[in-house]
């Protein structure tokens, strides 16, 4: 190839594939080029918070770079969807190097999933790189920037959890065919029992069969959502989770991440603060670092 490049999320898949890439462009002596796409729905040139995110993005991406010794120039992308920034920029002579999706799309539904789509609409070789997986499942590794919705109004509970598995799918971390199944599931779980565990926070969660890690996505309400808490409390912070059915050695750990972020008021106060996705991911990664 003429160039290698390499659209990140910031993941530890995305890491991973990083460190290849740069490694192969220095044995090959070919251009190294990474791709970051700020995702927005309206991109419009005057926004400051779409400018604000684009800033901390590259930062962002500027110190995963620094951290793994990588010298590289940074493309931060608006863009209203992640695949076809990255179609347009990947030309014939260059080799594409992408992290994998999460492990149920890896192992059991690759169809549809962002590699996939991008393989099958580039004309250049694509390289997908999969992390060993770790002992420990982190709160940071399961919320990206595309799975963090701010300033979200859903009408009730129950139209909260419906957006928020279409937040799923519409970012390719379920495949749509199992969309019904997912919502179905986090449904019957919050029919069972209120999923509100005080702190202004909700925990949905959809236990699904052989699932084989943890999915999720988090929405901060400014109004909050009545999930029948304590105290007739309103839930501000909505963590939906698809867990393993038969086995809760990664869920158990999980859920106490999630209390120690929100137990204390400055941290929700900072959380319903965030302008951009990128702010939230900073306090959990701070948090897990703490």
């Amino acid at each position: 190839p003429r160039r290698i490049l390499v659209p990140t999320g910031g993941g530890n898949h995305a890491m991973v594939g990083l460190q290849i890439a740069h490694d192969l462009s220095k044995q090959w002596g070919v251009e190294l080029d990474v791709l970051r796409i700020a995702r927005d729905a309206h991109c419009r040139p005057d926004d400051p918070i779409l400018a604000l995110y684009c800033r901390q993005l590259l930062e962002d991406t500027q110190l995963q770079l620094q951290l793994l010794e990588i010298e590289a120039p940074v493309d931060i992308v608006p863009a209203p969807d992640i695949i076809s920034p990255i179609v347009d920029r990947a030309g014939r002579s260059d080799l594409v190097v992408l992290g994998a999706s999460n492990d149920w799309r890896q192992e059991e539904y690759l169809a549809g999933s962002i590699p996939d789509e991008i393989a099958n609409q580039v004309s250049c070789s694509v390289l997908m790189v999969r992390a060993a997986t770790a002992d420990r499942t982190s709160l940071s590794s399961i919320l990206w920037e595309h799975t963090i919705r701010l300033d979200f109004h859903p009408t009730d509970k129950w139209d909260a959890i419906a957006q928020m598995v279409d937040l799923l799918v519409e970012e390719k971390q379920i495949p749509v065919q199992e969309r019904q199944k997912v919502l179905d599931a986090a449904l019957a779980r919050e029919r069972q029992s209120p999923t509100a565990m005080g702190h202004q926070t909700a925990i949905p969660h959809a236990p699904i069969p052989d699932l084989p890690g943890i999915i999720g996505c988090l929405a901060i309400c400014p109004e909050g959502i009545d999930f029948q808490g304590p105290q007739e409390e309103l839930s501000h912070f909505i963590f939906l989770l698809l867990t393993p059915q038969q086995n809760y050695r990664y869920y158990i750990p999980v859920l106490s991440q999630i209390a120690s972020l929100i137990r204390p008021d400055e941290t929700r106060q900072a959380l319903l603060e965030c302008q951009t996705p990128t702010q939230v991911t900073a306090l959990l990664k701070a948090q897990e670092n703490g």
